[in-house]
Order: structure tokens, then sequence, then C-alpha cells
């Protein structure tokens, strides 16, 4: 299967964003263990983190480390072997994903002190 090099050029971009999207999460990931777990400091104030910076440092990390590494996952297994068949796994870590996510901006839209 002979590509044009416009092909080749587009199947790069689309590898070099799936691996940025891998890299985010693996930060955010990073960010939830290392940085708001082990260090203790708290996760820095922003809209995005929403009721998220009121759950106990354990708790924070959990929600986000898995969220990152779930996410990281997906990415990684679409860009590295997307020739296997791994589509189920794929859909049920992308499930996973999207149930933390919906986790997340609940805990967004909601207001502090209704957080247990």
């Amino acid at each position: 299967m002979d590509l044009t090099i416009f092909e080749k050029a587009e199947m790069k971009l689309a590898n070099g964003v799936l691996y940025l999207l891998e890299l985010a999460g693996i930060v955010l990931a990073a960010y939830a263990v290392v940085v708001v777990w082990l260090k203790g400091q708290p996760p820095r104030s922003g809209r995005w983190w929403g009721a998220a910076r009121q759950l106990s440092r354990r708790s924070f990390a959990a929600l986000f480390g898995t969220l990152g590494l779930s996410f990281s996952l997906v990415m990684h297994l679409i860009l590295f072997h997307r020739d296997q068949q791994i589509w189920l796994a794929v859909g049920v870590l992308t499930v996973v994903v999207l149930l933390l996510v919906l986790n997340w901006i609940r805990l967004a839209r909601s207001h502090p002190d209704r957080i247990g």
C-alpha cells in the first residue's frame, strides 16, 4: 500500500496529536499523585478543578491519577496497537475515562459545601 506524501504527512500529524494527548494524561496523573498526594500541596485554585479541590488529597489523587492513566493508556493503545485486536479494551477504557470525566464535571459544577 503506497501512501502519497500528503497521506503520510496526515498520518504523522494524527500520530503526533495522539502522542501529545497521551503525554497530557501522564502529566495529569503525575500532578495528582506526586504533587497533590505525596508532596501534600493542594490543587491550584481554578474553576476547572471545581469542588474537587475540597476532596482529600488521597481521593483527589485517586480520581485524577486514574483518569490520567486511563486516558493515556487509551491513547497509547490507539497509537501503537491499532492494527491488533484491541478494540474491546479500548472501548472499556474509554467508558472508564468517560465515567471519570463525568464525575469531574459533576464535581466542577457542584458547590464545595455539598461534597461529602
